[in-house]
Order: structure tokens, then sequence, then C-alpha cells
């Protein structure tokens, strides 16, 4: 789980603007499962996983601060992994 907590503009986020309020503060879950085996006769070990960023797909936290308005998360992405140990 990650939490970003409320926070004030700074000069980087507000550019000059008039201060239009804090940034909300949001939550994100995501998750990731992994397998480790070998095969048979093989001396290397494998490893697989796959991980899910923002698993409940929820798109309203908001990364970019400025000039009066909020850009809305990507919803919810995926990453396989497959590798050998040698």
């Amino acid at each position: 789980a990650v939490y970003t907590g409320k926070r004030k503009l700074t000069n980087s986020t507000a550019r000059g603007q008039t201060d239009w309020g804090p940034a909300p503060g949001y939550w994100r879950l995501d998750a990731i499962l992994g397998y480790k085996f070998q095969l048979p006769k093989s001396k290397l070990p494998w490893n697989t996983s796959i991980k899910i960023s923002n698993l409940l797909d929820e798109q309203d936290g908001y990364y970019v601060l400025a000039y009066h308005r909020y850009t809305v998360n990507p919803g919810r992405t995926w990453q396989a992994v497959v590798g050998v140990r040698f």
C-alpha cells in the first residue's frame, strides 16, 4: 500500500499561481506474486513474477499540480518477469 498525504503547494508546483489549496491525499494498492523453481535435470534456478500497480484501478490519485489543475493517474498496469540465475 502506498499513501501520499495531503500536501501544500510549493514554488515548483504553484509556479507563481495563487494558492488554490492543498493537493489531496490518496492511497494506491500494488501487488506482486512470485515463484521460484528449478527444472528437472537443471542446476539453474528460475524466477517468475507478476507485478500489478494500482490493483484496484483507482484513477483519482493526482501527480501534476500546476496551473490550477489535477492530472489523473493512469489505471491499472502490470508487468510479467521471467529470470534465470547462472
